[in-house]
């Protein structure tokens, strides 16, 4: 079962590393990204970074467990320019940094090396090159199952469904400490993310092409009393509950966040009260399967004193607790307010009619004066293909 999905659809660069552990958009953020909207793969984002320096974005042990030794990764890449040098797009962390492995692109734009991708280890200064070019403008897909459980590691790895050479460093046994996207040295030019998706489960290999669709907020229906509700705009000007713009403050992608922020909160203590938060779908084409889905939601409260929430998902049958109430970090400070993202039970959304009656379930709060809620609430859906686009692939 996958443990992260992503399209990058979310599309906002605030905040992301804040929140409770194992519940952030990423667990790590480092420099500068951004999300680039004229050559997204699939949706209307893709993530852009620029080799500049250290650059990165990705998840560590709090998304993706501790003590693993196996991690699957797929998902696609671009590189939008050739580069005159190696270039870094990945890195494995292991629980020894020395012994991590880097995924850097060979080439140069006069053709004198080859346009490979490249898995390198620092620690034995090995590396494996992919038979597989990999040109400038062209979205390549990628699958990745890295196994650090012995000596040596074993890492293979597929470029549009076609398998490369395995990578078997010497190195000992050892457990995975995060995946990041991006670069840790300067370099020239840029590299492109979309559709991504991550397990620990060494038989996800390999996952094979997938699309990651968002999905938003259609409607907002009390469960309970009017009176235990408000919506709130110009981050903390309370109003009256009304459904209409309880959907309009929380639907905008990306979300509205800092002195303008807006959404909708519980104001009053009852556990059994929320807001069920009606979700856009996904027609599932010929050949397709859904693979997970990830809630996403930025949050908001009227102080930083602990005020908690809930957030359950709903598919027409089976309600099931993703984020039990506690204290998220959620705030009024502009800046600096959390996220909770977690991964739904795949059970309950494997059928187009589960996906269909989707729905976030907000509130359950017991505090006394709770005061809080969110700005936005999405859905991302990864969604396996029904085969490989088909993409002009050179063989070395």
């Amino acid at each position: 079962m996958a443990t992260v999905c992503t399209g990058f659809n979310h599309a906002t660069t605030l905040v992301l590393t804040t929140g409770t552990a194992g519940n952030k958009v990423f667990d790590t953020v480092a420099g500068t990204h951004t999300y680039d909207t004229t050559t997204p793969r699939t949706g209307g984002h893709c993530l852009q970074i620029a080799l500049t320096g250290a650059n990165t974005l990705g998840w560590d042990t709090n998304t993706l467990g501790a003590s693993q030794t196996i991690l699957v990764l797929s998902g696609w890449i671009y590189v939008s320019t050739d580069h005159t040098a190696t270039t870094q797009w990945g890195y494995i962390g292991t629980a020894a940094a020395a012994e991590s492995i880097s995924m850097e692109r060979i080439g140069t734009s006069d053709g004198t090396n080859p346009k490979k991708l490249h898995l390198w280890s620092a620690a034995t200064s090995t590396g494996q090159l992919s038979d597989t070019l990999i040109e400038a403008n062209t979205w390549y897909h990628i699958d990745l199952r890295i196994n650090v459980v012995a000596n040596p590691w074993v890492i293979e790895w597929r470029i549009n469904g076609i398998p490369q050479t395995t990578f078997q460093p010497a190195r000992a046994a050892t457990t995975i400490a995060s995946w990041r996207y991006g670069i840790i040295f300067a370099a020239t030019g840029t590299y492109r993310f979309d559709d991504w998706i991550l397990s620990t489960t060494t038989g996800d290999y390999p996952f094979g092409p997938h699309s990651v669709k968002l999905l938003t907020p259609t409607a907002c229906t009390l469960s309970g009393t009017a009176a235990n509700w408000n919506t709130f705009t110009a981050n903390g000007t309370l109003a009256a509950w009304n459904a209409a713009t309880a959907l309009a403050n929380i639907d905008e992608v990306p979300p509205v966040m800092g002195a303008s922020s807006d959404g909708f909160c519980q104001i009053t203590l009852l556990t059994t009260d929320y807001v069920a938060v009606d979700m856009s779908s996904y027609t599932l084409r010929a050949g397709e399967k859904i693979s997970a889905l990830r809630m996403l939601a930025p949050g908001w409260a009227t102080s930083t004193t602990g005020a908690t929430i809930g957030f359950r998902s709903f598919n027409g049958t089976t309600e099931t607790t993703l984020y039990a109430v506690a204290d998220p970090g959620f705030d009024n400070t502009n800046s600096a307010t959390a996220w909770v993202c977690k991964m739904c039970t795949l059970a309950d959304f494997d059928t187009q009619a589960e996906l269909d009656a989707l729905v976030f379930r907000v509130g359950f709060s017991g505090d006394a004066t709770p005061d809080i809620g969110i700005h936005a609430i999405y859905g991302e859906l990864a969604v396996k293909e029904e085969a490989l686009p088909q993409l002009i692939m050179a063989r070395w």
